[in-house]
């Protein structure tokens, strides 16, 4: 009788267990179109598992570490992604002249910008997330050839940056 009751307990506990979490679950994998006709369509997405729902904390140096040419002048292009809008720009300068730093978007507007002393270093933060797109980075150096190195670090939020 004690197993019996038992089994019928677990039974349960198992079947309750599972109507709790479905529609969870399912209402997360609905998908809503709309239709050319202005008519809504919903479909369930069957490949999807609930680990697919979270998306964890990321960031990508999209420049790392990379030297700076034995030059007065120097650009080097990067790309900001979908939901990747927080920047940081990290410069070192082992020359003997300060350099001039320059971040600005497709449309030349300056985003970010900054002079690094000889023999230190200098980073920036994006005060806010920028769009998708093309960016810019320029060095300049008037007086001598740039000596250092740069990266720059994309991320989903500022914390993510260091």
């Amino acid at each position: 009788m004690k197993k019996n009751t038992m089994f019928g307990t677990l039974a349960l506990a198992c079947v309750l267990s599972g109507v709790s979490v479905m529609p969870t679950f399912v209402e997360a994998n609905n998908v809503k179109q709309a239709g050319t006709d202005r008519v809504e369509v919903t479909s369930i997405k069957s490949s999807a598992t609930p680990q697919a729902l979270i998306n964890p904390m990321e960031s990508r140096k999209v420049i790392k570490n990379q030297k700076l040419a034995n030059n007065t002048e120097m650009t080097e292009s990067f790309y900001v992604n979908p939901s990747f809008g927080w920047v940081k720009v990290w410069v070192e300068n082992t020359g003997s002249k300060a350099i001039t730093i320059v971040v600005t978007d497709e449309d030349g507007k300056e985003k970010m910008s900054g002079t690094v002393k000889p023999g230190k270093t200098w980073e920036d933060y994006s005060s806010k997330p920028w769009g998708v797109g093309d960016y810019k980075i320029s060095f300049t150096s008037s007086r001598a050839d740039m000596e250092g190195r740069f990266s720059v670090r994309i991320a989903n939020t500022k914390k993510e940056l260091d």
